[in-house]
């Protein structure tokens, strides 16, 4: 099976969220494609010479799809090892999945619940920004693994 990846380029960073006057282009990959293939096929598409420039990827934001909970408890587990932080699940269950900051003080959430009658989840809301110091978000007990 193969996933369809859109791509937003050439654009500015207004804020963390906000990316604006980007450009549009989109890739097909395979499923199983690995993080680095998928970084050398974005490369390809956008002819960036990657020896001289580097790919940011971001991973999640608002009204993101992703196939089923599984992909997107995936992809949170990915996030937070590259972002080096942890978070705890608030809430899972079979309509929704919700992760806050360990620090409660903190307002770094992302809910996320599953379209009517299917496997689809979808991020219903993403505050990426941690109010929290650096230390409570990253030296806790739980380790994530990749």
């Amino acid at each position: 099976m193969n996933t369809s990846i859109l791509m937003r380029h050439s654009g500015i960073w207004v804020n963390e969220l906000q990316y604006e006057s980007y450009k549009i282009d989109g890739i097909v990959v395979g499923d199983s494609i690995s993080f680095s293939n998928l970084k050398a096929a974005i490369a390809a598409e956008l002819d960036i010479d990657v020896s001289r420039k580097e790919i940011e990827i971001r991973y999640i934001v608002e009204g993101q799809i992703y196939k089923d909970k599984a992909t997107l408890v995936d992809v949170m587990t990915k996030y937070k090892i590259k972002n080096n932080f942890n978070c705890k699940v608030k809430r899972c269950g079979q309509q929704s999945y919700v992760l806050v900051c360990f620090s409660d003080k903190c307002g770094w959430t992302m809910k996320a619940s599953c379209r009517k009658k299917s496997d689809i989840f979808i991020v219903r809301n993403f505050n990426s920004e941690h109010t929290c110091p650096m230390r409570k978000r990253v030296l806790t007990k739980v380790q994530a693994t990749e």
